[in-house]
């Protein structure tokens, strides 16, 4: 329902601007909606549309441990889905994810 209101008006663009803070709670916090938001397609979807591929890959090198498991979840979540895992690959995320681990 959440992601319903979200999608319907346009409200996911504060996440990506929130994981580029220097605050650390609003980054754990963008972190968090993203994983919460990538494990359905439609997220996924919401996530894509709003340009999330670049910060999801970008918070997988934070310095944050929780930040790192969030993104990289993201990540899962977009690799195992048909739909959507070219975008990762796409994004250079094969090549990001490889590097953090």
């Amino acid at each position: 329902e959440v992601q319903k209101s979200i999608s319907k008006h346009n409200e996911f663009a504060p996440f990506i601007v929130l994981s580029n803070s220097n605050l650390l709670d609003f980054v754990r916090s963008s972190s968090a909606v993203m994983a919460a938001m990538s494990v359905t397609q439609s997220g996924q979807s919401i996530i894509l549309k709003n340009g999330g591929m670049k910060s999801i890959l970008r918070l997988i090198n934070h310095l944050d441990f929780f930040i790192q498991r969030e993104a990289m979840r993201c990540v899962a979540n977009f690799a195992g889905s048909h739909r959507f895992r070219q975008y990762v690959v796409k994004e250079g995320g094969v090549e990001t994810v490889t590097v953090a681990a």
